[in-house]
């Protein structure tokens, strides 16, 4: 990541960082927007359990829940409500990529009703 940072490309990257301490360390070379995706534990366990082949069973879901450490307001990116369609949700995630790189990062703000 650092690399094509350095190289001048924009680099989009999916992983769970459900921990400030993990996005801190990812942010450590370059700023980096985060997009949350925030849904219910109903809907997180539905959507695990229609994965075929994944290798994170939907049992684990409770424990991710638990762990997770939701942006901060002093984290640069946005909280999207994720319980939606996924065509929807893409919609967002795309205008939320072109407005953090168009307008420089803001502090956390939430899209949607969480």
């Amino acid at each position: 990541m650092e690399g094509h940072v350095r190289d001048g490309h924009t680099v989009v990257a999916s992983c769970s960082a459900l921990r400030r301490t993990y996005r801190e360390r990812l942010a450590q070379t370059a700023p980096v927007f985060f997009i949350h995706l925030s849904l219910s534990p109903e809907v997180a366990r539905g959507r695990m359990a229609q994965r075929n082949d994944h290798f994170m069973p939907p049992s684990l879901s409770r424990s991710q829940a638990k762990t997770l450490e939701a942006l901060e307001n002093d984290e640069f990116g946005a909280t999207l409500d994720a319980d939606g369609e996924v065509t929807h949700l893409l919609e967002e995630v795309l205008a939320c990529l072109r407005n953090g790189v168009l307008f420089g990062f803001v502090a956390n703000f939430r899209v949607g009703s969480h």
